[in-house]
């Protein structure tokens, strides 16, 4: 049934991966004024998705579901498109669906621990995103719900009860026994350097890719910072599928304050939506690969 389910939701993420293709201009690509910067933030784009991996294995571990590094890389990769299914929620399902059918736990589990994981990795980019919202020249509105977001993650982390409450009222309502797993501040400890270091990557990814794509413009190095803090922020918006559109804005926005030109500002917000796509799809391709040689085996 599990198998059913995250094959379902894997066709799913494709079909509408395709129709937010078709409905987007990836055409227009800006001119690249330096092939070695834009080579560095592909590097640093691809080890930040090969620490999200090891970011769901040590988070199952700490909930005592141990698996391999292949086993959170082929989860992580095949449900990387999961996210442009409206709603956003099922690439927190769809990983977790395939390590409850691998692992024989329950699905109930493996999805709170997912949760957990989502919590962490977006309470760790709007810390980090924090440093960039100073000075960053966005809309008020933006500004408040990245603290009301922050607050509330930070309840959800190290006030686990409110939480816990809220938890087992739903599973009173589904009628389901189920203990609310919970994460102490020295696992949480354990588990956040990893976290730390994927936004840092895909943050130094966008500090290059910017100089690739900008002529004569010299930028800090906490510039890097506006790209998770604009991750982050788009995660407000529910119903947009993986952010797009919300993502772009607020990047542009950001870049505005550190002497980007609107015009060039907009070409580098939308050609980073192509460069993400494409650390996605390569780790989608290596999932597919490492599913394929398990099977071989």
């Amino acid at each position: 049934m599990l198998k059913k389910v995250f094959s379902y939701l894997l066709y799913a993420s494709l079909i509408f991966l395709g129709y937010y293709l078709y409905k987007s201009d990836y055409i227009a690509i800006p001119k690249v004024h330096s092939w070695f910067y834009m080579l560095l933030s592909f590097l640093f784009l691809l080890l930040g998705f090969m620490f999200q991996n090891v970011n769901w294995q040590r988070i199952l571990k700490v909930f005592n579901v141990n698996i391999s590094l292949k086993t959170a890389s082929i989860s992580v990769g095949l449900s990387v498109f999961m996210k442009y299914i409206p709603g956003k929620v099922m690439v927190v399902l769809g990983r977790a669906a395939y390590i409850a059918n691998k692992k024989g736990v329950p699905i109930l589990y493996t999805s709170t621990v997912s949760l957990f994981s989502q919590i962490i990795s977006l309470w760790v980019g709007l810390l980090l995103g924090s440093i960039a919202l100073v000075n960053a020249d966005i809309d008020t509105i933006w500004k408040f719900l990245s603290l009301i977001l922050f607050l509330g993650l930070t309840v959800a982390l190290f006030l686990p009860k409110i939480p816990e409450r809220a938890f087992n009222f739903f599973t009173k309502l589904i009628k389901k026994d189920f203990k609310y797993p919970k994460l102490t501040q020295r696992q949480i400890l354990f588990v956040l350097p990893t976290y730390i270091l994927t936004w840092l990557f895909w943050g130094f990814g966008f500090y290059f890719l910017t100089l690739a794509l900008s002529s004569e413009v010299s930028l800090p190095i906490v510039y890097g910072l506006v790209f998770p803090l604009a991750g982050t922020l788009a995660i407000v918006t529910l119903f947009a599928p993986g952010g797009v559109g919300v993502r772009e804005g607020l990047l542009v926005s950001s870049m505005v304050v550190y002497g980007i030109p609107v015009q060039q500002a907009t070409a580098i917000a939308l050609a980073s939506r192509l460069w993400f796509l494409v650390g996605e799809l390569a780790a989608f391709v290596a999932a597919i690969m490492l599913r394929y040689k398990n099977r071989e085996r």
